[in-house]
């Protein structure tokens, strides 16, 4: 809770828990491109290749971090209990709205 950014490493991923916490949480998050992470952050997360100019980015552009942490928190509410619980109900409805 009290990092300031998370940096996400992984070649391979499934579902990453860790992103997934670090969303929910807010925190802006830096990671290797490896497949899903894209579709996990959104635009809430840096996929880079160079790590290393990732974290450097985020440690010293601070609007940009800001930006990154407000769309990571967002994210975070979709991928939430409660927020996989609308997104589904959601799905259910648009399903049944379709079969009428």
């Amino acid at each position: 809770r009290s990092a300031k950014i998370l940096a996400i490493p992984s070649r391979s991923e499934g579902a990453s828990t860790v992103a997934q916490e670090g969303l929910i949480l807010g925190k802006p998050m830096v990671a290797a491109p490896c497949a899903g992470m894209g579709e996990l952050l959104g635009d809430g997360g840096l996929i880079t290749g160079d790590l290393a100019a990732g974290l450097h980015r985020l440690l010293t552009d601070d609007e940009f971090c800001s930006c990154l942490a407000e769309k990571a928190a967002l994210r975070g509410t979709q991928i939430s209990p409660e927020g996989a619980a609308e997104a589904a109900a959601d799905l259910f409805r648009r399903v049944l709205e379709e079969g009428e």
